[in-house]
């Protein structure tokens, strides 16, 4: 009689799905992981994020959660939630929120309504923050209770950078109009030879263009009122023929730059001393100097684009994004580049607004695109979740944001293939289960004879108060199909023992 022998799975249960199919068997990774997270001690229990605004208070303003809308920002002077084509204030003690006004930023007496676009970007400077949504901007600038919308000059992202603002993606007839041209020819060639790089390149500023302003100046509203650029106001010392911005522009402090793709920038986000620039066909990296002169540099250049405006998330520290093929790359602010891969998962998100948020205190990053929501755990595990979130912050101890629900909330795991590294026929007799004691999880097993054949299942059975089920199958690969029926709590798996013996006299053991 062939002897027992015992399969561990003890790293499984850690590392999440699998990178890619082209894994080797016995690579102890999942194929499926519904309704779960990763950790480094195993499967544990999805933390459901909290929605803090009441169904009623949303229904009273005619908002309706529908991916990727609305989304909270939780700025450093102002909690804000942006649905598609209305603004709210947030009063986080009591989460009632407030509708705002806003008007024309060309024509301030008049209001004008939000243009509807993709997610929002947020750019945050205290009082003064801006809002993109690749179609419009809403502008807040302090001492100015007014909230303002443009849609007139096209501007895809910006982003808050040590105290200054990136600002990128801007359309070439939008940009270079008659007011910006008469101002350049007329004031700026007076100052730069006309052959000179700045004076030439101005006439060329398009998409794959991005934009940085002086830190902490007043020239945040230049690129979006071209009239309050050239024009004033003004203190002493400035006048109609000596703006601000000539003084800006010569000390090198407000500048554009070209980047090494022809696509348009779609997101900005600071990183360190970095700027991550993605578009749609490459990804700069750009770095702040000080010296000789106030500028950035190119520090980084993919050759691929990113997947989606906001296929881009992270903190200071570290940002996960997705190319345009969806494969995700995790990137640190020491520009330490890793290719994650996930391509089988994400690659049927090419097309939809992916986007990705962020959980400041678990460090995990949420990459949804309102069909589907995966989870990529701080040590890098990588799992599917029942919350198709929008947009997440931490506040008072807890994760909130708005999200729609998956409507299967079964808790699945579905293995990768194994063969025990024997080559023969060999019949699994027992499963045990490591974790806390859960008498409702249900184990099957999906099995073949041709590593070239069709798989079939066999029923689900319920663990026993042991966690171990007895099971009598034969096969030459399997697959291991752990669930937790219409719930995904209370659910902690560290480790896997599968029994087993070889069944085929053909092979030595």
């Amino acid at each position: 009689m062939a002897k027992q022998e015992v399969l561990t799975f003890d790293q499984m249960p850690s590392k999440g799905l699998r990178p890619n199919n082209r894994m080797p068997r016995n690579s102890q990774y999942f194929t499926t992981l519904q309704n779960i997270r990763v950790r480094p001690e195993g499967l544990v229990a999805y933390d459901a994020v909290t929605q803090p605004v009441s169904t009623a208070d949303l229904t009273s303003a005619s908002v309706t959660i529908a991916f990727p809308f609305p989304q909270l920002f939780r700025g450093k002077w102002v909690t804000l939630l942006a649905d598609e084509t209305k603004l709210f204030t947030v009063n986080e003690s009591t989460w009632a929120i407030t509708q705002v006004t806003t008007y024309d930023l060309y024509t301030p007496a008049s209001t004008k309504a939000i243009t509807a676009g993709g997610p929002w970007h947020f750019m945050d400077f205290f009082n003064t923050w801006m809002l993109f949504n690749g179609e419009c901007c809403i502008l807040k600038f302090g001492g100015d209770a007014k909230y303002y919308v443009q849609d007139t000059l096209s501007v895809q992202t910006g982003c808050a950078h040590r105290g200054r603002a990136i600002q990128g993606g801007f359309s070439t007839s939008d940009f270079w109009s008659s007011t910006w041209k008469t101002f350049w020819t007329s004031r700026i060639i007076q100052d730069n030879p006309p052959n000179s790089s700045i004076v030439k390149t101005m006439t060329d500023i398009g998409p794959n263009w991005v934009m940085w302003s002086t830190i902490g100046g007043g020239d945040l509203r230049f690129i979006h009122d071209v009239t309050w650029a050239t024009t004033g106001p003004y203190t002493v010392g400035h006048d109609s023929t000596h703006p601000y911005i000539l003084d800006y522009i010569r000390r090198n402090e407000w500048g554009l730059m070209p980047m090494t793709f022809q696509g348009s920038v779609l997101n900005t986000t600071s990183l360190g001393q970095h700027v991550f620039v993605g578009g749609e066909d490459g990804i700069n990296v750009l770095t702040q100097y000080s010296s000789p002169v106030p500028t950035f540099g190119l520090s980084l250049s993919l050759p691929y684009g990113i997947l989606s405006r906001s296929a881009v998330g992270g903190s200071d520290e570290r940002i996960v994004f997705l190319d345009e093929d969806g494969c995700l790359w995790h990137l640190d602010a020491a520009l330490k580049l890793d290719r994650l891969d996930y391509t089988e998962y994400f690659n049927p998100m090419i097309g939809t607004d992916v986007v990705i948020t962020y959980h400041p205190q678990e460090q995990d990053f949420y990459i949804s695109n309102g069909a589907d929501c995966f989870i990529l755990s701080r040590d890098g595990g990588l799992s599917q979740g029942p919350q198709l979130l929008t947009s997440l912050a931490w506040v008072q101890g807890g994760p909130i944001g708005f999200f729609e629900s998956e409507a299967d909330s079964t808790m699945l795991a579905v293995s990768d293939v194994f063969d025990m590294g024997y080559g023969g026929l060999k019949q699994i007799q027992q499963t045990l289960i490591t974790g806390d004691p859960d008498e409702t999880l249900q184990v099957a097993y999906d099995y073949r004879y041709d590593r070239n054949g069709s798989w079939t299942r066999t029923p689900f059975t319920t663990v026993g108060k042991e966690s171990n089920v007895f099971t009598l199958i034969a096969g030459n690969e399997f697959r291991l199909v752990i669930k937790k029926p219409s719930s995904y709590t209370g659910v902690k798996i560290e480790r896997i023992d599968i029994t087993w013996k070889p069944i085929d006299k053909r092979f030595s053991h």
